[in-house]
């Protein structure tokens, strides 16, 4: 279950987009909220910040001060190229299935390594309803029929608690453009998978 709080782009976030990634490290670091912080839905200038919990008066003081200090960097030239997707449906800031069947939850198009270099990093930030199953999440070359993240690598996870889940090792990688998915599944047991976000990390 998630508890949202309602707050302004303008008034609260001073106009200027926030960064999930670096916002989530902040709200989670911050030792005056207790529950975890899940994301944000944004409208225009209306924002849901959603947690995993309700929070006290003090706690959504600390939250709102979090919110102030805020203050989104860009990230450094130097870096790997870096491709996140944060998911939202009905509201929440997450994406599910229940499927035992690969369900296609994300696309993009990939380049091809003739324009960008070898991928070597996929992380994604998950979640069970229950306990008693496995989800998994893979990459599919649509274009070529090809699976990126082969069984051996798939992302899994079989608990309730909110986590990291990654993989390095990349297979079929073509060097041509193709359209790759994102796909989720559930591969046991009962329950649903949730995905918060999944972030792709290529190597310059």
């Amino acid at each position: 279950m998630s508890f949202w709080y309602a707050r302004s782009l303008a008034s609260d976030f001073g106009g200027v987009a926030p960064r999930h990634d670096q916002l989530y490290t902040e709200m989670n670091a911050d030792q005056g909220i207790g529950p975890n912080f899940l994301g944000l839905f944004r409208k225009g200038d209306a924002i849901r910040v959603y947690f995993d919990d309700t929070l006290s008066a003090g706690e959504e003081t600390a939250m709102d001060v979090v919110i102030a200090d805020h203050d989104p960097q860009v990230r450094s030239a130097s870096i790997d190229h870096m491709l996140t997707h944060n998911f939202h449906s009905n509201n929440k800031p997450f994406i599910w299935s229940k499927s035992i069947n690969w369900v296609p939850i994300d696309s993009f198009s990939w380049p091809g390594t003739e324009a960008l270099a070898t991928p070597i990093e996929v992380k994604a930030l998950v979640q069970r309803s229950a306990n008693n199953g496995t989800s998994q999440i893979r990459v599919y070359d649509s274009t070529n029929g090809k699976e990126i993240l082969t069984s051996e690598n798939y992302l899994s996870w079989t608990t309730n608690a909110r986590q990291e889940v990654s993989s390095t090792t990349f297979n079929n990688v073509s060097t041509k453009s193709a359209i790759w998915e994102t796909q989720l599944r559930r591969s046991a047991g009962n329950g649903f998978g949730y995905v918060y976000n999944i972030t792709f990390t290529f190597k310059k």
